[in-house]
This record gives C-alpha cells, sequence and structure tokens, in this order.
C-alpha cells in the first residue's frame, strides 16, 4: 500500500487547480481533509485557486504521503499563508495547528519580519495571524512609521495599531506625531476620519508644556490644522486635566480618584516604552529622526545582501567539489515528486539551539542561520525574572486568613519566586495593592492580574470585590495599568486562548455568582462579553486544553445543592460553552491543569459521597479519560487543600498553598508530582508564608521564548 501511494501506481482521483491537475489516491486525501471525506464520487474535483494555489496543494498532498521521520517541515517563510488558506479551506486540521504552531513562534516572526507577515496576511484576508503579528512589531514601530508601507496602511489597520500597548515608543508624542504622519499624507480624503485616529493618542501621557505647544507653535502647521477640530480640541484638554491632577494628587490616592471620577476622565495605559524619553518641540525634528531609521532600515537591507551573495558562492563552491548539482523544478508534477523527509507530526518548527530561518525585509530576502543565544539578551537582563534554560515559577498575592491581616508579610502584596536549582522561595517585588482571590495568567510575555478583592477592609468593615486589571513585565519587574473589566468579581477563572484573556464565573460585588464571561483584547485594550456559562459559579477551577478552556467544579446560587460537579468547555471559534462529563463529586476552589494531553483536577473542597454532612478539603487528584469520557482517581495528596494555586516545572505539577479543614489552617507546604514517572517528588522549601486565595504562573525558559 505504501509503495502504491508514494509512488502513484494507480492513482484513482483528479484534481484540478486552474490549468494544473493532480492525480492523487483518493482514501490518502479523505485520511486527512474533511473536505475531501464528503466526496463519494472519484470523478475530477476542481479547487479554487483563490483558496488552493497549485503550489499549497502539492505541498500538502506531499505531507499526507511521506511518513519517514520527521525531520523536515513543508513550513516556510514563503509558503506559511498558503498552506494555512489551503489546510482550512480543505479542513486539515491537524496540518492547521502546525501552522499555527509555526506563525506563533515568536523567534520566527519578531519585529520587521512581523509586519511583512502582517501585510501578507492582510492580502489574504486572514484577520487572525493580522492580529497575532501586531505585538511583535514593538522595536520596529518607528521603523515602520517611515516607511512607506505605513502610509499605504487603511484607517482599521492604524488604528490597530496605534492602540497597541506593545508598540515601542520613547514617548506618547511619538505616537501623536505618527498619527498625524499617516493623516498629513492623503489630508483631503482622511480628515474624514480625523477623530477616529485620533483617539488613540493618549494625550494623558504627554507632558503638559507639549499639549499647550502642540495648539500654538507656528512651526507645526500641520498640528494647528488638526488640533483647531473641537473633537481634537476637547481629547487634548481631557489629557491635560489628567496630566496635570496627576501631577499635584499622584497616582492611587484618594483624591486622584476623586478628581478623575468627577471630571469624567479615565487612566490611559502605559505603552511599552523604549529606552530615555524623546521628546520633540517640532514635526520637523520628527521627521528627521525618521529619516535616521529609514537608513538604518537601508543599510541592513544591503548587508543582509552582501552575506546572501557571500553565503550563495560558498554554497556553489562546496556543491561542485562534492559534484552536486541543483536545477529548478520547471513544472508542478505530482507524479514526480521530491522526495524529502516530512514533519507532519512536528509540531515546533524549531529544534536545537538554531534555525534556519526565511525572511523577507522589504525587497530583499535573506536566509541566514539565527543563534538561539542572540535572542536571550533581552530576557536575561539584569533584575529579569526570567532563567536561560529552567522555568521559574511565580507566585502572586494572597493571605493567611488564619492570621491577623498585616502581621509580618501577611500583606497581600508579595510576589514570590522559585528558584529550583537552590530550592528557594525569594520575595522578588510587590503587587501594586493587596489582592487575594484573583486570579493570574501568563500571556505573550506578560504575567496578568485580575479582580479579587482588596483584604482591606472598607469604611463598613469589609473586602472590596475589584475589577482592576494590571500586566507585569517579569523583565523590568514594572507593573501597567490596563483596562478594568466590565464587572469586577473575585474567584473566577482567568484563561488565555487565541491571544486573548478569557475572565469566567465568579462572584461580583454583590455576593452574586456570576455566569458572565468576559473577553479581553491586550492589543485594543478593550473588554466584551462573550457567550455566557451554562451553569453560574464561584471559586472555579479553570485550564486551557487543546485549544479550548475547561472549568470545572465550583459553588452555584442553589441553597440545596451550592456545590457543583458541572464541567463545560469553551470553543473561541464558535463561541460556544459544551457541558463535558460531570467531576466524580462536587467540589469547589480546586485547580484544573493540563500537561501533555492529560487534565487534572486537584484538590478542592466537597463532599466525596451524599454520606458526608459537610464539606471538607479534598486530596484526590483526578484525570480527564479521554476515551471513556470520565473523570477517574489518579493519585492522592498527603495533605487535603482548597484554595491553593498550581504551576509546573518541566513534567512536574507544583501544588502551591492553600488552606485545609484537616488541621484548620492556611498552608505553607508545597507538592511535587511528576506526571512523566507518576511519582511524587519531596523536600521541596516551603512558603516564607502561609497562602490561600493567590495565584501562580510559570516562566518559560528564556531560550525558549
Amino acid at each position: 500500500m505504501h509503495y502504491r501511494i508514494t509512488n502513484y501506481v494507480n492513482p484513482d482521483c483528479l484534481v484540478q487547480i486552474e490549468d494544473v491537475q493532480f492525480n492523487c489516491h483518493l482514501l490518502v486525501l479523505q485520511c486527512y481533509s474533511a473536505y475531501f471525506n464528503e466526496k463519494t464520487s472519484k470523478d475530477v474535483v476542481k479547487l479554487p485557486a483563490a483558496n488552493v494555489s497549485p503550489k499549497a496543494f502539492e505541498l500538502i498532498y506531499e505531507w499526507m504521503t511521506y511518513v519517514h521521520g520527521d525531520s523536515y517541515t513543508i513550513l516556510k517563510r514563503d509558503n506559511i499563508l498558503e498552506v494555512f488558506l489551503a489546510a482550512q479551506f480543505l479542513g486539515i486540521k491537524e496540518l492547521e495547528e502546525q501552522c499555527w504552531a509555526f506563525v506563533d513562534c515568536e523567534d520566527l516572526f519578531t519585529e520587521d519580519t512581523a509586519f511583512i507577515l502582517y501585510l501578507e496576511a492582510k492580502k489574504f484576508g486572514i484577520s487572525a495571524i493580522m492580529e497575532l503579528m501586531i505585538p511583535r512589531i514593538m522595536k520596529f514601530f518607528l521603523t515602520l512609521v517611515s516607511s512607506k508601507d505605513y502610509l499605504e496602511l487603511q484607517l482599521d489597520e492604524v488604528f490597530v495599531l496605534l492602540s497597541s500597548n506593545y508598540i515601542s515608543v520613547h514617548s506618547e508624542i511619538e505616537v501623536f506625531m505618527s498619527a498625524v504622519r499617516w493623516l498629513w499624507h492623503d489630508w483631503k480624503e482622511r480628515k474624514e476620519c480625523l477623530e477616529q485616529v485620533m483617539s488613540c493618542v493618549r494625550f494623558g501621557l504627554i507632558a503638559p508644556w507639549q499639549l499647550v505647544d502642540i495648539r500654538r507653535n507656528p512651526e507645526n502647521p500641520e498640528f494647528l490644522e488638526i488640533t483647531s477640530h473641537p473633537g481634537v480640541q476637547q481629547m487634548i484638554d481631557n489629557g491635560l486635566a489628567y496630566a496635570i491632577i496627576k501631577y499635584w494628587y499622584g497616582n492611587q490616592t484618594g483624591d486622584y480618584y476623586h478628581w478623575i471620577d468627577l471630571l469624567g476622565l479615565s487612566e490611559p495605559p502605559s505603552r511599552n516604552w523604549a529606552g530615555d524619553e524623546k521628546n520633540y518641540v517640532t514635526y520637523r525634528e520628527f521627521l528627521h529622526d525618521l529619516e535616521q531609521y529609514r537608513k538604518e532600515l537601508y543599510n541592513e537591507k544591503e548587508k543582509s545582501r552582501t552575506k546572501r551573495d557571500t553565503q550563495s558562492t560558498k554554497s556553489k563552491r562546496n556543491n561542485d567539489q562534492s559534484g552536486l548539482t541543483t536545477s529548478p523544478r520547471d513544472s508542478i508534477q505530482p507524479s514526480q515528486p521530491e522526495r524529502r523527509p516530512s514533519s507532519r507530526k512536528q509540531s515546533n518548527p524549531i529544534s536545537g539551539k538554531s534555525a534556519r530561518v526565511e525572511v523577507a525585509l522589504g525587497d530583499t530576502m535573506r536566509s541566514e542561520i539565527y543563534d538561539h543565544s542572540l535572542l536571550l539578551k533581552d530576557y536575561l537582563k539584569e533584575g529579569s525574572l526570567f532563567f536561560s534554560e529552567r522555568e521559574s515559577v511565580l507566585v502572586f498575592g494572597g493571605i493567611d486568613p488564619h492570621s491577623k491581616y498585616g502581621d509580618g508579610r501577611n500583606t497581600g502584596r508579595n510576589i514570590f519566586r522559585y528558584n529550583s536549582e537552590l530550592n528557594q522561595w525569594d520575595l522578588v517585588g510587590e503587587l501594586p495593592q493587596p489582592r487575594h482571590h484573583h486570579a493570574v495568567a501568563f500571556l505573550k510575555g506578560k504575567v496578568y492580574l485580575a479582580g479579587g478583592t482588596d483584604p482591606r477592609d472598607d469604611e463598613q468593615g469589609r473586602t472590596v470585590v475589584v475589577g482592576t486589571v494590571w500586566s507585569f513585565d517579569p523583565i523590568s519587574r514594572a507593573w501597567f495599568k490596563e483596562t478594568d473589566m466590565l464587572t469586577p468579581r473575585k474567584n473566577f477563572g482567568l484563561s488565555s486562548v487565541k491571544g486573548k484573556l478569557l475572565a469566567i464565573g465568579g462572584q461580583d460585588k454583590h455576593g452574586r455568582i456570576l455566569s458572565s464571561v468576559e473577553k479581553y483584547d491586550p492589543l485594543t485594550g478593550n473588554w466584551e462579553y462573550i457567550t455566557s456559562l451554562n451553569v453560574e459559579r464561584t471559586g472555579v477551577a479553570v485550564a486551557k486544553y487543546k485549544d479550548t478552556v475547561w472549568i470545572a467544579g465550583g459553588m452555584t446560587s442553589s441553597r440545596k445543592t451550592p456545590l457543583t460537579s458541572s464541567v463545560e468547555s469553551y470553543d473561541p471559534k464558535y463561541n460556544t460553552w459544551v457541558e463535558q462529563s460531570s467531576l466524580r463529586f462536587p467540589r469547589c476552589f480546586g485547580c484544573l491543569f493540563a500537561m501533555n494531553d492529560t487534565l487534572y483536577y486537584i484538590g478542592g473542597a466537597g463532599r466525596v459521597s451524599e454520606k458526608e454532612r459537610t464539606t471538607s478539603s479534598c486530596n484526590a487528584i483526578d484525570i480527564w479519560n479521554l476515551k471513556e469520557k470520565e473523570w477517574k482517581l489518579h493519585f492522592a495528596m498527603s495533605i487535603p487543600r482548597h484554595g491553593h494555586a498550581v504551576a509546573y516545572l518541566g513534567t512536574q505539577i507544583l501544588i502551591i498553598g492553600g488552606v485545609t479543614t484537616a488541621y484548620l489552617r492556611a498552608l505553607n507546604d508545597v507538592e511535587c508530582f511528576c506526571c512523566e514517572r507518576k511519582t511524587w517528588v519531596k523536600g521541596l522549601t516551603v512558603l516564607p508564608v502561609p497562602l490561600s486565595g493567590h495565584g501562580a504562573v510559570t516562566l518559560p525558559p528564556a531560550s525558549l521564548m
């Protein structure tokens, strides 16, 4: 069978794309493609070239038929979008996932190459990839602004770019001038969208003297024209008012919030600041700097061309010496394919310490070997919380509810890092404000901390449920204010999926248990409600599992049966929640964790049997049996616990802190379970303080970033 398929003996299906024909075996196509699986006839199958190009189909069919190892991948910089588009049309899920893994690799697409892919994805209309590339432009932003490509962007593309928290600028005035540059390129047509473009500028981050200057300086006629618009004037006035309030009252004070609320202002999120602040008095100074960026880009192109020519000469000389010859393929002939090793089972396009990357820069193509160690410098700066070759576990906030708040380190503001090499916990920072019963998630190099409660009592002696969201940069250890959630909530689930954050369920400030779900886009800073849960719940467990988000257990508003065993999964593609098989028994305040395609439910508080009258901490670790579609007991912890947090180191799960009804106290114990060996690892150092209601994330090794 293998011989017949790979040598195209008696093919029984003719695939035609424009004037190119492919002789294939229908059975092979049906094994992988949902599109062909619906075909019962072996007649000619005509595919639209707009969705499946001949080049893409040839590569895909070769991917289907080659089975000898996984050292080669068909995916390259210059074909990834064609293959991805074709895989989507043909319904080849496995190849789609490999394409996503390739595109999602930040080592392959970063800054200049990310923008090239952004433009190509725009041509194909693949909005998901366009959104994925925006955060990667970062330091390339000002170089991009200096290019003609920037001036030709559409309104919606400029809006997304200038609204992003990730673009790297020296000051907000550079964003303002970048907006002016795009508008002024075709002022007659673009002045209709003036207010929309200017809404991207965070005027509150611009120095007051500059806000006055851009409306009065005669050396900037472009500014005078733009700022004469009433809508823009209002934006500048609001920015000036915010800047003055912040100057007089500082951040995070009662007077500060009083005046912000009174004037109806909002606190602008910070940008990705690049080095020392740089301010411009005139627009001409900014254009002069852009010219320097343009020259640097040209010099890089020339260096790349020279290096490529040198490598090409060396390669030709080596081929001549070895007797090797190369010849281009004149046409697409599937009956006589090049035989190359396949990587059908390989999801990570990079292996080893370096990878060959083909990238486009302007009109120049370059193929270079990038030393992986060169990518580490930013992540290993002094003070960075990343380790070079191993994971780093961070624990955020939480308190000991059985001890007096404020005693010692029981502050709810601590950030601890576990160093596995030294087997010790270190205090590495503080939260902007105390938090517990919050949620944390790691996304694109940052840690997001959302919601929860402030353990400090308010005037009525109650803890306050909040909707605040911060992002934390583990490299600089800096906190950034993000947009607040639409609904303040505690004891909820937070998970990343497709570059977005989902805040799921929980309990609001009025004590109501929630079924609502919010989605946050870090690029735009916007929250929006999406499809609600089927069952409202608080004290939930959440994890990303096989491209979906799972949520399990919790407490409902039912007085008769407050605990639930319900499990649901969210499919971001269809924005739907699907009910899954229930847990073995109802419980809340446990943890879900996915590793190596296995889903674990760890601990929690519940009643193992209906005979039990009281809710107590559980020591069970259950796993989801995918074949039988049910939960099964896997192992048991030494200490029953709930309200804990989990993280990972390699193939080991760390179960951190929590509270236990067995001893009626909070825990500083850390248990470690090795999923690979299915054994417990003993001897981990305990937390510096007992904690519950905290959050934990694992930072990947810097070498993988």
